[in-house]
């Protein structure tokens, strides 16, 4: 499910910056925008990321462990500290504009989750890995997009787009969502 995520990530990063660099105003070339999309510094990490644990496997990334997994886990917390100290100043922003925001962090979730049960089911996936489709499927990416973005996008506001993330679909997702996908696994599987 992991290595899952991560593929899962690089479609989304490229339609995201695809979608925002199509409202810029001068967004260049076709080739220098597909070039930058495909191999944008963050999708080619995810992408070289993953080919590298294929090649080298479980003992070949062993040694560098403490590199990798443990100082990630410290990392990944100021990432999401810092990323926290920028939706909290975009919440008046959110206040103002937010009503489609806020709606859309719920209803879309919603139906990715049971897009990614029914995609999880037709290959004979059964509920508990259906139900692990379904929230990856309604999940936001709270890592790797903000990065990506910020590099593909340097004159978005970073801060109103993570904040309806951050602010509702995070916790929609984990007190109401998982429940309700779990339902939806289930009804499926009647």
């Amino acid at each position: 499910m992991t290595f899952f995520l991560a593929v899962l990530e690089v479609p989304a990063l490229v339609l995201a910056a695809a979608l925002g660099k199509r409202e810029e105003a001068t967004p260049g070339s076709n080739w220098e925008f597909t070039r930058e999309l495909v191999f944008g510094k963050s999708v080619l990490l995810l992408i070289g990321g993953m080919a590298i644990g294929a090649t080298v496997g479980e003992e070949g990334v062993r040694p560098f462990a403490p590199l990798f997994f443990d100082l990630f886990k410290g990392v990944v917390c100021f990432l999401l500290l810092e990323l926290g100290v920028t939706t909290a100043r975009q919440i008046p922003e959110l206040r103002r504009t937010g009503l489609f925001l806020g709606l859309f962090g719920v209803a879309f979730p919603c139906l990715a989750a049971m897009l990614g049960a029914l995609m999880a089911r037709t290959p004979g996936f059964g509920p508990g890995d259906q139900l692990l489709t379904a929230v990856l499927f309604a999940s936001a990416s709270y890592i790797a997009a903000p990065s990506a973005m910020r590099v593909a996008l340097p004159h978005a506001n970073l801060g109103l787009a993570i904040a309806p993330v951050l602010a509702v679909t995070f916790p929609f997702n984990v007190v109401l969502g998982v429940p309700l996908y779990f339902e939806i696994v289930k009804r499926l599987n009647t």
